[in-house]
């Protein structure tokens, strides 16, 4: 990972304990190191310090290994951009420790196979019209989700672009000839590939890539997790016997 971006060195770890105590990450010497008043922390890229919490279960796990073994109250990366602002720390994510890893330039290189395949996860997703996911992105009702205005259109166009093609595909094509058929198909897939790169472009920024793609991973998470969810109701169902009849049951 090349740290010479200087530009990008505007991020600090901090972790906070529940006793209070409060430590920065310090890259040169490669631990936490306790924070006193007036103490300035040093600043790293986000990637870096995405690459370092991304490969640690969760922050406790963090904690320990450096030798903080008070239980953590927080964790969190403070930047300043007309004031403090602050993001959340990735955990547990291998993939996107691979991504963190590749980045070395202003630029995330979507040739590397990793990247792509994070990409089009996250593409598919979005353009499908079946998924909330692109909503959630582009209302951001929270307003936790931070993107540009320019990706955020991106977005809409890439999703408005389906829903055209799924209207047209649905109404459009009565006659259903074989040549009509092939004409849609034909501007359909350039037009597609069109959204697919616009869209790819924006993602080469790191930030903007970082927030959908984490977001994408919180996405998939809960829907796995509602499925698991009704799959094991249906089991408790199944396992209810069905009611019978008994003398002391009133008829309806």
């Amino acid at each position: 990972m090349n740290e010479k971006n200087e530009k990008a060195h505007r991020y600090s770890l901090i972790l906070v304990t529940k006793t209070n105590d409060k430590y920065y990450f310090d890259v040169k010497l490669g631990t936490f190191v306790k924070m006193y008043e007036n103490v300035v922390p040093t600043k790293s890229s986000l990637q870096a310090i995405d690459f370092l919490t991304a490969n640690f279960e969760n922050r406790e796990s963090l904690a320990k290994s450096y030798g903080i073994l008070d239980e953590v109250a927080t964790v969190y990366i403070p930047y300043q951009f007309k004031g403090e602002k602050r993001i959340a720390p990735v955990f547990n994510n291998e993939k996107w420790a691979e991504i963190a890893a590749s980045f070395t330039k202003k630029e995330l290189n979507f040739s590397d196979k990793n990247n792509l395949e994070a990409f089009n996860e996250v593409y598919h997703e979005i353009a499908d019209l079946d998924s909330d996911f692109g909503e959630i992105l582009v209302k951001n009702e929270k307003r936790m989700i931070n993107l540009s205005p320019k990706t955020i259109g991106t977005i809409v166009g890439l999703r408005a672009h389906e829903n055209a093609i799924r209207l047209k595909k649905q109404y459009g094509l009565a006659a259903n000839t074989l040549d009509t058929v092939a004409k849609v198909n034909d501007i359909y897939s350039e037009d597609r590939y069109g959204f697919y790169q616009d869209l790819k472009k924006r993602m080469t920024k790191y930030r903007e890539f970082r927030t959908v793609y984490l977001n994408y991973c919180k996405y998939t998470k809960a829907n796995k997790d509602e499925k698991q969810r009704q799959e094991v109701v249906q089991k408790r169902k199944a396992l209810i016997p069905p009611h019978q009849m008994s003398m002391f049951d009133k008829e309806n």
